[in-house]
């Protein structure tokens, strides 16, 4: 062999060696963009997930909340209503006193309304309109 064809040969090594290791870092790129792409892609999933599970869990307590109290007030006024309504003692509260406290209620209620009423025709004595229409003091 020859001078001149050694020296192609050694050109078609380089050649062959420098297209293989280019190759090679070309595939070992593509993989390594590859997992991290799957990688992002895993994490954005699993971060999704995680909100969805969130808000569910969030609306579940919320419900959860709404039904308590909802059942609180609805057990509530059915205690109201058996200890005011039915006859004899009830709940450990006799009927007399039942009823005292209902009067109380309702005696307070008619002092509110008194008071209401009183600042109400203050209030439309002292409006220009009173005056206007010509009623009597």
């Amino acid at each position: 062999m020859t001078l001149h064809g050694r020296g192609v040969v050694v050109v078609l090594v380089v050649v062959v060696v420098v297209v293989v290791v280019v190759v090679v870092v070309v595939a070992v790129v593509v993989v390594v963009v590859v997992v991290v792409v799957a990688v992002v892609v895993v994490v954005v999933v699993v971060i999704a997930v995680v909100m969805v599970v969130v808000v569910v869990a969030v609306v579940v307590v919320v419900v959860v909340v709404v039904v308590v109290v909802v059942a609180v007030v609805v057990v509530m006024v059915v205690v109201v209503v058996v200890m005011m309504y039915l006859p004899g003692s009830t709940l450990g509260v006799p009927e007399q006193s039942r009823q005292e406290a209902g009067h109380s209620l309702l005696g307070a209620g008619h002092n509110q309304l008194e008071v209401g009423l009183g600042q109400l025709e203050e209030a439309l004595d002292r409006s220009p309109l009173h005056s206007r229409l010509g009623c009597p003091d």
